[in-house]
C-alpha cells in the first residue's frame, strides 16, 4: 500500500506545472554547461595552436639569428673595448689531422698527417675596430711551414652607416668556399675548381676590403663588397708584374623563403694584369648558390653550388677560356651525424682541353662543438692521368672560443 501511495505522489509531482518548470530549467542549465564546455575546449585547442605557432616562430627566430651570425661573422657588432680585452685577446688553437690512402700515391704517402695547426688571435682594438690574426703551422711534404694566413684590422663603425672596412691580409670575397678555412668545410678538401683556379687551399692576399649593407627593404639581406689586393697567390690570375693589383667585386643576397627554408645567392668578379704582355688581363667571374632547409623532420639539409669562369687574354693569339664548378648536398641525420656528397668538374685554367671529374661521398660525426670526425671517399676521373680513388679520415679539435664549425 505504501508503494502505491509513493508512486501516486511522484506521478502527481511530475504532472504538476512547477515540476515541469524545474525540469525545463535543469535542461537549459545542462545545455548552457555543454555550450560553455565546448567553448572552453575550443579555447584550449586555440591556446595549444598558439603555443605551437609561437614555439615555431621562436625556433625560426633562433635559426635566423644563428644563420645571420654565420653570415655576419666577419661583420661583428661594435663592442666597447676595455683594458682587459685589449691585454687579453681571444686565443684559439685548432688542430686538423688527416689520414689519406691513395692508390696512385707512392710508398710512404699513405700515412697520418697533422695537416695544420691554426692559431687564432682576436680582440677589440677600441670602440671602432677589431683586430684578428690567424697563423697556420702546416706540414708540406714532411716540412713544417709557418704562414700568416690572415692578419687584418676591421673598422666596425665608419662615418657612413652600414659601411665597414678591412685592412691587411685576408681571404678575398670570391665565392663562398674560398673564404673558409680547412676546419670550416663540410668536406675533407677544397673542391677541384677552387684548387685549380685559386689555390690548393684557396688564397689570401694583402689589400683593402670595403663592404656595404644595401638599404633594401623586406626580408632580403643584401651586401656589396669591393676589394683591391696584391696579385701573388691566385693561380688563375697568372704572374702579373710587381705592383699589379687585383680588383674584385662581390654581391651577396640572403632571403628567408619560408620559416624553414632560406637561400643565399652571390656573384663575384675579379680582374688583373696576367703578365702575358700587351696589357693582357685575366677576368674571372663566379656565381654561388646555397639553399638551407629543415623540411625533413626538422633536420637540416644544405645544398651548395659554385661555378667559376675565367678568360685569360693572350696577345697575338686566342684567349684562354676555362671554367669549373662543384655542387654538394649535406643531410643531417641526427643532432650529431651528417652525410654528404659532392660532384666536381674542372678544366685546367691554362688549358681548357684538360678536364677532371670527381665524385665524393662521406659522413661526419660531431662529437661536440669542439671536435668532429669525418670519413670521405673520392673517385677522380683524370683527363691526362690515371683515374684515382682516395679514402680520407679526418679529425678536428679546438681549444678556445674559435671552434671548428660546419660550412653552411
Amino acid at each position: 500500500m505504501k508503494k502505491y501511495l509513493l508512486c501516486l505522489v511522484i506521478m502527481t509531482m511530475a504532472c504538476s506545472p512547477a515540476f515541469g518548470d524545474e525540469l525545463s530549467d535543469l535542461k537549459e542549465m545542462m545545455r548552457q554547461m555543454q555550450v560553455q564546455m565546448s567553448e572552453m575546449a575550443g579555447r584550449i585547442e586555440q591556446l595549444e595552436r598558439d603555443r605551437e605557432s609561437q614555439s615555431a616562430r621562436d625556433e625560426h627566430e633562433i635559426r635566423r639569428l644563428e644563420q645571420r651570425v654565420t653570415e655576419l661573422q666577419d661583420r661583428p657588432a661594435g663592442q666597447s673595448a676595455n683594458v682587459l680585452s685589449t691585454l687579453n685577446p681571444e686565443v684559439s688553437i685548432i688542430g686538423d689531422m688527416v689520414y689519406a690512402t691513395d692508390e696512385n700515391d707512392g710508398e710512404g704517402d699513405n700515412d697520418f698527417n697533422l695537416r695544420e695547426v691554426e692559431l687564432a688571435f682576436g680582440a677589440s682594438v677600441d670602440t671602432y675596430a677589431r683586430g684578428d690574426i690567424i697563423v697556420a703551422i702546416e706540414n708540406e711534404d714532411g716540412e713544417t711551414e709557418v704562414v700568416v694566413e690572415e692578419g687584418y684590422l676591421t673598422l666596425l663603425q665608419t662615418p657612413v652607416p652600414d659601411l665597414q672596412g678591412r685592412f691587411g691580409k685576408f681571404r678575398p670575397y670570391f665565392g663562398k668556399a674560398n673564404r673558409m678555412h680547412l676546419h670550416q668545410l663540410p668536406w675533407v678538401d677544397y673542391p677541384l675548381v677552387v684548387q685549380n683556379f685559386l689555390g690548393e687551399e684557396g688564397f689570401s692576399e694583402a689589400g683593402v676590403s670595403i663592404n656595404y649593407l644595401l638599404p633594401f627593404t623586406g626580408d632580403v639581406y643584401s651586401e656589396a663588397t669591393f676589394e683591391i689586393f696584391n696579385n701573388n697567390d691566385a693561380v688563375v690570375l697568372g704572374a702579373g708584374e710587381e705592383g699589379d693589383a687585383v680588383y674584385l667585386g662581390h654581391w651577396k643576397n640572403f632571403l628567408d623563403i619560408t620559416d624553414t627554408t632560406s637561400v643565399e645567392l652571390g656573384g663575384s668578379y675579379m680582374t688583373s694584369d696576367n703578365g702575358a704582355g700587351g696589357g693582357s688581363d685575366t677576368n674571372v667571374s663566379g656565381i654561388d648558390l646555397t639553399l638551407n632547409t629543415q623540411i625533413i623532420n626538422g633536420r637540416r639539409t644544405t645544398s651548395h653550388t659554385e661555378a667559376l669562369f675565367s678568360k685569360a687574354e693572350q696577345p697575338g693569339s686566342n684567349d684562354i677560356d676555362a671554367w669549373g664548378m662543384f655542387t654538394s648536398l649535406e643531410q643531417q641525420l641526427t643532432d650529431r651525424w651528417w652525410i654528404f656528397g659532392r660532384y666536381d668538374f674542372s678544366e685546367a685554367p691554362d688549358d681548357s682541353s684538360v678536364e677532371t671529374n670527381a665524385y665524393s661521398a662521406g659522413i661526419t660525426y660531431a662529437q661536440s662543438e669542439y671536435v668532429f670526425w669525418r670519413a670521405m671517399f673520392t673517385h677522380t676521373d683524370n683527363e691526362d692521368a690515371d683515374d684515382d680513388n682516395t679514402l680520407w679520415l679526418q679529425m678536428d679539435f679546438s681549444i678556445g672560443p674559435h671552434k671548428p664549425h660546419a660550412y653552411r
